[in-house]
């Protein structure tokens, strides 16, 4: 009876099995990611043949990343803005920092007790450091809280804070919180509020942008399997990169906001692999 059983599952299932192992021995385009990374199966590339040849180090473990939804994108300069010492010192009051102590070719300078801000002369930028002595030590805290900490500084200092997506990097002790906005609804890492704290919630320093964007103009954008050329990899020999996730987003390079692909993944020893590659196509 059994026997009748297991062979009858055996005939339903042969065809099946079959044709997934022509399939996966004839098309290069299958991927099989390691047991080590807990993703033992088959996903679909859609890199090339000859391309498959070019980046036998690089793995796509996620179909779903390798879409192109824009054809074209602007690039944009930053709006040079004349900031006058008065409106400097306005600033300065509302942050409770207002001794005026002196000034460069570049930024105001303002202090009050151990805090020291700069404020910029040609473009909306305010950068705070805090010298404290006295810290306080009483409790670590969570991711959570830094994120908090950091918005409600500038929620404190009445600078307007809009983003969408908070990312925190845990380095020496010390908590790095970025926000990030967006431009045409595109992730902008071009320019990013930010706030540095250490593992007790005490404010180091902080930089806060108010720039306004001046388009340039509009550029194509290359299809992603294009950015893999562009990929700064020069890795010892059997080092492999399992790709997990590619997004477009703008950055800030050669004196432009520009579109770039934001590749993220991680290498077959366990370290974190992330690059930003160029998307608009220019002269």
């Amino acid at each position: 009876m059994y026997k009748k059983l297991f062979f009858k599952i055996f005939l339903f299932f042969c065809p099946s099995i079959l044709i997934i192992l022509l399939y996966a021995t004839n098309n290069i385009n299958l991927i099989y990611i390691p047991n080590y990374l807990n993703k033992a199966k088959f996903y679909r590339s859609n890199i090339s043949n000859i391309e498959r040849e070019k980046f036998n180090d690089i793995y796509v473990i996620n179909s779903n990343i390798l879409k192109n939804e824009y054809n074209n994108l602007n690039v944009y300069a930053i709006k040079s803005n004349k900031i006058s010492l008065e409106d400097a010192k306005k600033k300065a009051i509302l942050m409770g920092v207002d001794i005026f102590i002196g000034e460069n070719e570049d930024y105001y300078i303002f202090c009050k007790d151990n805090k020291r801000i700069y404020i910029f002369k040609s473009i909306n930028l305010i950068k705070f450091e805090n010298n404290f002595n006295n810290k306080d030590i009483s409790n670590s805290i969570s991711l959570e809280s830094a994120v908090k900490i950091a918005e409600q500084f500038f929620n404190d200092n009445l600078l307007d804070n809009n983003y969408e997506e908070a990312v925190v990097e845990y380095n020496n002790k010390n908590y790095n919180v970025s926000f990030i906005s967006r431009i045409n609804n595109i992730k902008n890492y071009a320019i990013k509020n930010s706030v540095l704290l250490d593992s007790f919630g005490n404010i180091i320093s902080a930089n806060y942008y108010n720039v306004k964007y001046e388009k340039l103009r509009s550029f194509p954008i290359k299809f992603i399997k294009d950015a893999y050329y562009d990929l700064p990899i020069n890795f010892e020999k059997g080092i492999k990169i399992y790709l997990e996730e590619i997004e477009l987003v703008y950055i800030y390079e050669n004196s432009i906001v520009q579109p770039a692909y934001f590749f993220k993944g991680i290498t077959n020893t366990n370290q974190k692999f992330e690059s930003f590659v160029k998307a608009s196509i220019y002269k």
